[in-house]
């Protein structure tokens, strides 16, 4: 049963914001003009390529908004003028089916859990293989002929470097560094390195922070080696 564009227009605008007023009219005059013109040797164009094609034109609403769920009302309009001129909207051709081994063999697996087990091992497998062939694209292999010497790789000991020229240290202050950084003086004085380096005193007060002692345990093994160097190099 047919029904009057100019009805149907009516009711749309009863069931929608004053906003989207604007655009049915727009719509409506453009499936208005495509009504009146004369027939060119072949049913008249009602699709929403064309009807949102010539709307978008005078400000009205473009192609995306008449495919978008909320340009339903306007898809009902147009199709109100389509079925009163006795025409059709052309159905939007679907995309090929591509057929490949895998879904054949989903396709003949009956049982429906079977099937989704199955589908769900080919699409891992999918995925497996194109994180395999980006690996293979993206790889660069580095071969190490060095013989291997025991010495896990590595950047080289930060030790060597705290003694540089501009850590000069007199004979005087490097022995307080070696006598402070030993249990021996910390015990004359009443104090003790806890289990991750800190100083406590007897009543178990914190004194110095975590990981104080370690690193100045680093320091002081800095400064033996330092001194040991200087001794043996030549005069």
């Amino acid at each position: 049963m047919k029904t009057d564009p100019d009805t149907v227009l009516a009711e749309l605008k009863a069931a929608t914001g004053t906003r989207a007023h604007h655009n049915l009219d727009v719509l409506h005059e453009v499936c208005r003009e495509v009504y009146e013109a004369p027939p060119e040797g072949g049913p008249k164009d009602y699709s929403i390529a064309t009807i949102g094609r010539k709307s978008a034109q005078r400000r009205g609403p473009a192609l995306n908004t008449l495919y978008a769920p909320l340009g339903k009302r306007f898809r009902t309009l147009i199709d109100a003028w389509a079925s009163w001129d006795d025409c059709s909207q052309p159905k939007r051709p679907r995309p090929p089916c591509v057929t490949t081994a895998d879904t054949e063999i989903l396709q003949g697996i009956k049982d429906t859990v079977l099937r989704s087990m199955v589908g769900f091992r080919f699409a891992a497998a999918r995925r497996q293989k194109a994180e395999l062939e980006t690996l293979k694209a993206n790889t660069k292999l580095v071969i190490d002929r060095r013989p291997y010497t025991g010495a896990s790789p590595g950047p080289p000991s930060p030790k060597l470097q705290l003694l540089g020229p501009a850590f000069d240290l007199l004979p005087t202050e490097r022995e307080a560094l070696l006598q402070v950084a030993s249990k021996e003086w910390l015990g004359r004085h009443g104090l003790a390195v806890g289990p991750d380096g800190e100083v406590v005193g007897l009543n178990g007060d914190l004194v110095l922070p975590i990981g104080f002692m370690f690193a100045l345990k680093k320091v002081a093994d800095a400064v033996k080696i330092g001194a040991a160097s200087e001794e043996t190099e030549p005069s």
